[in-house]
């Protein structure tokens, strides 16, 4: 029988590092602008009402919508008033689930503290994905929903017949994994592999209560039906059922998911995604031959390890399966990061197997992932941007700088300011919408949009442009330059009237 390590000095280390992390996002909550797809987002959904979000009314709502995180928004904002924080609070709510739930496995599954911290590292070292836990989008939301799904479908399947906690177990598993469809319907790809797997878990494992198990995974199933049907109805009519991507193949999506788990670094040169490609098909192989020989060894019985080891390559095949059948693309660069906790628990599970009184191999293998994903980590972890929305990062820069301008001349009226059409929706924001006190005495109401196309002449009336530098022609005569903003192939400049 193996040693089984205190979970206690474990528990010590997750709440430190579980502390950290949430402090990291929490602080991004708090310095990154409301980008502006979250102030698109709120500015239409806040406005709706609920049952135009859950049936995804296209005469109210936009394609945009993820029902959970605009029910959360519409939910905070109405008690706490327009703020970044009551934006982003559900969220920030999803990212302490998640790092419970990685908890709740981790301590469960694994007998050594050790494994217990590389796979605590593993399970959140995914920058992209803590993103989404501080921005008011339903990705991350998502993502903990799926991630609750899953560690409640490993506690079930531990757990022994007569163990009271067993159909609770799989009642919160249930219920996780289709509010994770119901926050954002590309999840129907988990959802199919879930309830299939659990199916044969349920035909295999076969206990005293098997009608009550039954019960529970046709129950939520039904529920869930009905309260997708008549959406996905109206998404399929409205042509938003190819999840905004263009990819035409699962090496595509690999590739989308490569691009944000690096979030743009090319760490093996030009072919970084292609190499990240065959690694991602490789852990796939290992973990389905995997779970095939663990299943084979139990008599075909679903156990928890295989369970783990079955669910990404289970996810992949149900994605080419419904990408075929209801004519929808794969998973694109955005919506791969549901596949980020399949495949930690792949990788996990992979762990769990290796020799541990080899400890060449334990530590040589056991430690390449965690260390590569710390030291990406660490490369793009900030306190400025999102990587998805860059051009919003300087909204606050720009404000700043408008508001020093405004008493360096002792003046008494605000500005006007114009914004070009992608970072217009952050202006609004707080000029517009959340009206802030600090910013509202320094800039008119009502910020105009500049046309994301200029082809002629603009208004000479207003005292601040903020535009890509490559449309600097137009504003030469009257304006001059006073900020200049962005990287170099995102150059925006503000412009001042002259005079």
């Amino acid at each position: 029988m193996k040693k089984t390590d205190s979970p206690r000095v474990f528990l010590i280390a997750f709440l430190s590092v579980a502390a950290a992390i949430m402090a990291y996002i929490f602080a991004r909550v708090w310095l990154i602008p409301v980008t502006h797809e979250e102030a698109a987002t709120t500015s239409i959904m806040s406005r709706s009402t609920v049952a135009q979000l859950i049936t995804f009314d296209y005469a109210s709502i936009s394609a945009s919508n993820h029902v959970l995180n605009s029910i959360f928004i519409k939910t905070w904002t109405g008690i706490w008033g327009l703020s970044p924080l009551t934006l982003r609070f559900g969220n920030l709510l999803a990212g302490t689930f998640y790092l419970w739930c990685g908890y709740l496995l981790l301590s469960r599954f694994f007998q050594n503290n050790s494994l217990r911290v590389i796979g605590l590292v593993i399970w959140i070292a995914n920058p992209y994905l803590l993103e989404f836990f501080g921005l008011a989008r339903g990705y991350g939301m998502s993502a903990a929903l799926e991630s609750g799904a899953v560690v409640f479908g490993v506690l079930f399947l531990q757990a022994k017949h007569d163990d009271p906690l067993r159909l609770k177990n799989l009642k919160a598993a249930f219920i996780f994994a289709a509010l994770a469809v119901w926050s954002n319907f590309s999840l129907l790809n988990f959802y199919v592999c879930f309830t299939l797997l659990m199916a044969f878990a349920l035909f295999r494992n076969i206990s005293p209560r098997w009608k009550s198990e039954l019960k529970v995974l046709l129950v939520t199933s039904g529920v869930l039906a009905l309260l997708i049907f008549k959406p996905l109805g109206r998404i399929n009519k409205a042509g938003d059922a190819i999840y905004f991507g263009p990819e035409g193949s699962l090496g595509d999506a690999a590739k989308g998911f490569a691009e944000c788990l690096f979030m743009g670094k090319r760490y093996f040169g030009d072919g970084t995604l292609e190499v990240v490609q065959w690694v991602l098909l490789g852990i796939c192989i290992a973990s389905f031959v995997s779970a095939l020989w663990l299943l084979w060894q139990s008599r075909w019985k679903m156990t928890a390890h295989a369970w783990l080891l079955m669910l990404l390559p289970g996810v992949v095949i149900a994605n080419l399966l419904i990408t075929k059948i209801a004519g929808s693309s794969y998973l694109n660069t955005r919506t791969t990061i549901f596949f980020y906790p399949l495949l930690a628990c792949s990788i996990l599970g992979l762990l769990k197997m290796l020799p541990e009184r080899n400890k060449f191999v334990f530590w040589g293998l056991g430690l390449v992932f965690p260390v590569l994903l710390t030291f990406n980590f660490l490369r793009n972890a900030n306190f400025r941007e999102a990587y998805e929305w860059r051009y919003d990062r300087d909204t606050y820069t720009i404000l700043n700088f408008i508001e020093k301008t405004y008493a360096a001349e002792s003046r008494t009226t605000p500005y006007s300011l114009r914004c070009h059409c992608l970072q217009h929706p952050s202006f609004k924001f707080y000029i517009d919408w959340m009206k802030s006190p600090r910013y509202t005495r320094i800039v008119a109401p009502d910020v105009q949009e500049v046309p994301c196309t200029v082809s002629g002449p603009v208004d000479k009336g207003v005292d601040f442009y903020y535009v890509p530098r490559a449309q600097l022609e137009y504003f030469q005569q009257g304006y001059e330059v006073v900020l200049e903003l962005g990287d170099a192939d995102d150059k925006r400049v503000l412009l001042r009237k002259k005079g």
